[in-house]
């Protein structure tokens, strides 16, 4: 019986591996995945909100949206996608006026993209070199001098580096300077350049001399699935730590002491961790209010009180989705729920719901599927009728010829 605090109208959101949309397995051919087409445009046209997750670093939410307009012919905004690097976002309004570093990527990507999601001063590894030539002496850098930024003395006095986001791992390469500078910066004394902390370092941790703030995400040079077939062999995904392994060796080479006594966030290198998932949660939640304005305008959906996001279906077919993120709590609504759906095409239909019990426990999923199509069709149906036995109202029509696997 449905109380009379409890929401009449109910709706689902879906966060989707862009892999189960695009085959990624085929570097410079990604095909649409047969069906994916007919799963986001159902979900559109019945106005259930949902994010596109991809593990890549290299593009911006801009370009990926376009990307997928092109192939799939629908209209993707660049609010639906979700990259590792897209919760930087949320550290805008603490860090819009301060200088904060970038590191990775190629050449001033990475900054040109920092400053198009609102950060105003930013720097790169390579502007630093320029000014401190005395502490970072590399003949490439000199050679080649980033154009002057208007808010930088020419002696670079007074510079306080508030927040260092490494964007992505740069090239091999340049891991020597990019890590040696990340751990200087670490080691200044209110984040000044060139200062260095006059405190003892083992209690660094406990009277910390207000250094940037780390956020790291997904510093790898894993490459893409399938990215070694050239070679005659599979190249596969690392864990997305490498460049973080390394920074710790350099900075227990220089202090004695662990990482973990520097506060620093990372994430992205599942696309399910903490960070990752709750940022997605908000973004479902935003875009579930605009599709509410739409119903309202439209006439479709008049009501008295605002559906809640009952589910949250993580979809993945490269990413590990399962238990170990469906136990995470949904940051936009309390009172829902997260559940996992992995895609493995090579099953047998009647064969799915025994390989949910072949994953670990931690992975375990909630829902083995074939497609992204099934895997929308099983859950919006299941969804559907669970609403109904709750006496609520689900926002999307009867799932009618919707297949049911048992």
């Amino acid at each position: 019986m449905m109380s009379a605090s409890q929401p009449q109208y109910a709706t689902a959101g879906f966060v989707i591996d862009l892999a189960a949309v695009v085959n990624t397995n085929e570097p410079g051919h990604r095909m649409v995945v047969p069906g994916a087409k007919e799963a986001i445009a159902s979900l559109q046209d019945q106005k259930i909100p949902f994010v596109l997750l991809t593990r890549e670093t290299g593009l911006t939410e801009k370009q990926v949206a376009r990307g997928l307009e092109k192939r799939l012919g629908l209209k993707i905004g660049s609010g639906s996608i979700v990259l590792p690097q897209t919760p930087f976002r949320e550290q805008v309004n603490d860090y819009q006026d301060k200088v904060v570093v970038v590191i990775g990527g190629e050449g001033d990507k990475a900054q040109k993209a920092a400053m198009k999601y609102g950060f105003k001063h930013v720097m790169i590894t390579k502007d630093i070199v320029d000014l401190y030539p005395h502490l970072y002496n590399t003949g490439e850098h000199c050679l080649h001098p980033t154009p002057p930024k208007p808010w930088i003395s020419a002696r670079g006095d007074d510079i306080k580096v508030s927040a260092i986001f490494v964007w992505r791992a740069s090239d091999p390469a340049n891991w020597d300077l990019d890590i040696g500078i990340c751990v200087d910066l670490l080691l200044t004394k209110q984040g000044y350049i060139g200062t260095h902390t006059t405190k003892n370092l083992n209690y660094l941790q406990h009277w910390p001399e207000q250094q940037p703030q780390l956020f790291i995400c997904k510093a790898d040079t894993a490459p893409a699935p399938g990215a070694g077939q050239g070679y005659g062999y599979p190249v596969p995904l690392r864990d997305g730590k490498t460049w973080l392994s390394t920074l710790e060796d350099r900075w227990t080479d220089a202090t004695g002491l662990p990482l973990d006594d520097v506060q620093y966030k990372y994430f992205g290198a599942a696309c399910n961790d903490d960070v990752t998932v709750r940022h997605m949660d908000r973004v479902l939640r935003e875009r579930s209010k605009k599709l509410d304005h739409r119903r309202d305008r439209t006439g479709n959906c008049q009501h008295d009180h605002r559906p809640f996001l009952r589910t949250v279906y993580m979809i993945g077919k490269d990413i590990d989705f399962g238990a170990r993120s469906d136990a995470y709590e949904v940051d936009c609504e309390p009172r829902a729920r997260r559940r996992s759906v992995r895609i493995d095409p090579l099953r047998k239909a009647q064969l799915r719901e025994a390989a949910v019990h072949d994953f670990a426990p931690e992975v375990r999923p909630w829902h083995v599927a074939g497609s992204l199509k099934e895997a929308v069709e099983y859950a919006l149906t299941e969804e559907y009728w669970e609403c109904v036995e709750a006496g609520l109202k689900p926002l999307w029509a009867r799932p009618e010829g919707a297949i049911t696997l048992v």
